[in-house]
């Protein structure tokens, strides 16, 4: 039986095969700022089981130096060349976070799939439900209020987006059997106050 499990186990080590930078021919090829990177990687735990992989598939494609993967990843990768391989070892701290085994929360996908809302599934639901509000919270302290009028659209979708969240919590997290929405007139009632707000 396959599970869903939050928040998802820290990577401890990140087989890397063959990142290959997708650069003009006359250029070395060789991973630095900049370089627009396509690898192949195989992510395995602790215990040396693989969590994913994407050997045989599209490879991933990011820009060193954008911050698209891990910043800690990213700093291994520099000096790299087209079909080299290196093995990464990162401490949870540095790739996912530690996990905390007081947060896991195990529902089923059958169960999931199946539209069965179990209690297992009502808690992973208010956790997460928990989780969204705090990062509402953090992000609307760390907006500084003179920047607040230029993000008002930004403000108005995270209000909208909020107003929903507590309309799914309110109604006890039925959503694998019924949908819920916000009325036009409330999300404009909602964009006015946030508008006015910022």
């Amino acid at each position: 039986m396959r599970a869903i499990a939050l928040p998802l186990a820290a990577a401890a080590a990140l087989l890397l095969l063959a990142p290959a930078p997708l650069r003009a021919e006359d250029e070395p090829a060789v991973i630095k700022e900049g370089s627009k990177v396509s690898l192949e990687y195989t992510l395995k735990l602790d215990d040396g089981s693989t969590a994913d992989t994407n050997v045989g598939q599209d490879p991933l494609e990011y820009e060193q130096g954008k911050q698209e993967i891990l910043p800690n990843l990213e700093k291994q990768l520099v000096g790299l060349k087209v079909n080299d391989t290196k093995q990464v070892t990162l401490a949870p701290e540095d790739a996912y976070g530690v996990v905390d085994p007081a947060l896991r929360r195990e529902v089923p996908a059958a169960q999931i799939l199946a539209g069965n809302e179990s209690e297992g599934f009502g808690r992973l639901m208010q956790f997460q439900a928990d989780r969204a509000k705090e990062y509402y919270a953090k992000a609307l302290a760390a907006l500084p209020q003179p920047d607040r009028r230029a993000q008002r659209p930004g403000l108005i979708m995270a209000a909208i987006y909020r107003a929903l969240l507590d309309e799914i919590e309110r109604d006890g997290f039925h959503v694998l059997k019924a949908k819920t929405s916000l009325t036009p007139l409330r999300k404009l009632w909602i964009a006015w106050k946030t508008w006015v707000a910022a």
